[in-house]
């Protein structure tokens, strides 16, 4: 299915940072990490955030990760768990840490696992993790058992999982993390306080960036992910309590039960229509049908669609001309300098300044087995910025004013 491919398919969370009275001048954002921890941690030792220990040492600095913490290398929950414990830190010293959601952190919150390796599921794996993957193969049987008995006919199936094609679907610890994220999860419910789009000083930071002709002011972005990952966590829980799902989910099995109930009872009205009786709706909720057919529109929403602000490539890819006066316009609207974004590799593994200084670049292909690039830092001081490399090297980006 299109669609699932697609996903692509975010979430995420409302709160713009503002910027502060007394806020730090000096700003260090770091791009995608995608679980190389130790990648990350070298970075910020290089930038002096951190000590030789891993603990803050950035004093009154502001340390901003752009988002795609998540996916693809093994050490994404002890990422995640170092940047809840540096905002901590960072605040008992007057610095703050602010991270923002990637397109990954949301595909992953909406239960798009494609790129959840299942080394990264092991971290999450407990000693009973045998267990509950036969547990929830059982309840899937029994899903799939039901949906039989009810929906008798039905093609295709609206569940299609074999045992083999669900324990490959859900590796050892794939259930926990799924759980982990979920909105009653502890990494979950601190995901989805996170923004999108980050305000600091004169500066905005997002993960692909929105695209120039953006029309929505930071809040108004902010507030349409938040919904949208409420909206997907309650058309699940609907299903789930529905008897017609379950909460760890993945979302291609989500939105083939969705698609499935609406095929069926579309089914019956024409069913109906032909016999000129009225449908026989017993074991259909009709008002749940048309709720959750919202999810076969998943790919359009703001989180998940190409051109959207976690998917945007043009900031990385399109010609300056392009973007120069829309990008212009939205700094202006935006009360901002500049913008500074990640989710594109760039080629060079450096960090790079377009348009005079009004936009950065800064993912570098950090996890290095992936994208054979390395760990890298934009440090923003009173308008000067410098990047910064674990292997100590530094580059003038915008350098001081003569």
């Amino acid at each position: 299915m299109r669609l699932v491919l697609a996903l692509t398919a975010a979430l995420a969370a409302a709160l713009t940072v503002a910027p502060q009275a007394q806020s730090s001048r000096r700003v260090v954002a770091v791009g995608d990490v995608h679980g190389s921890l130790d990648g990350f941690l070298a970075v910020l030792r290089a930038a002096g955030l951190v000590n030789a220990e891993g603990r803050w040492s950035g004093g009154t600095a502001t340390l901003v990760q752009t988002g795609d913490v998540t996916d693809r290398g093994a050490g994404v929950r002890g990422a995640f768990d170092l940047i809840r414990r540096l905002s901590k830190e960072a605040g008992a010293t007057g610095g703050r840490v602010v991270p923002v959601l990637g397109n990954h952190e949301a595909m992953n919150l909406l239960g798009e696992l494609r790129d959840v390796t299942p080394e990264i599921c092991a971290t999450f794996a407990g000693a009973d993790a045998d267990k509950v993957r036969e547990d929830a193969w059982r309840d899937y049987e029994k899903l799939v058992q039901r949906r039989a008995r009810d929906r008798a006919g039905e093609q295709p199936p609206g569940l299609i999982r074999t045992r083999e094609s669900f324990l490959a679907a859900y590796p050892r610890g794939c259930l926990e993390y799924r759980r982990a994220l979920g909105p009653d999860g502890d990494y979950g419910k601190w995901l989805r306080t996170l923004p999108i789009v980050a305000r600091v000083e004169r500066s905005v930071f997002m993960h692909a960036g929105a695209p120039p002709d953006t029309t929505e002011s930071i809040d108004e972005l902010n507030r349409t992910a938040r919904a949208e990952v409420t909206r997907a966590d309650r058309l699940l829980k609907r299903l789930s309590d529905a008897g017609l799902a379950a909460p760890w989910f993945r979302i291609e099995d989500t939105i083939n039960v969705a698609a499935a109930e609406v095929r069926w009872v579309n089914a019956l009205v024409a069913r109906a229509k032909e016999t000129g009786e009225a449908p026989d709706v017993r074991g259909v909720d009709p008002q749940l049908v048309q709720d959750v057919s919202a999810l076969l529109g998943i790919a359009e929403w703001s989180l998940l669609k190409p051109e959207g602000p976690l998917w945007y490539r043009g900031y990385a890819m399109a010609e300056e001309a392009t973007i120069d006066a829309p990008l212009t316009g939205l700094l202006e609207r935006w009360d901002a300098d500049r913008l500074v974004v990640g989710h594109t590799v760039n080629r060079d593994f450096h960090i790079h300044t377009r348009l005079a200084g009004r936009l950065f670049l800064i993912d570098t292909g950090m996890l290095a087995p992936v994208y054979k690039g390395s760990p890298s830092a934009l440090e923003l001081v009173d308008g000067v910025a410098r990047a910064l490399y674990a292997d100590g090297r530094v580059e003038d980006l915008v350098p001081p004013r003569p």
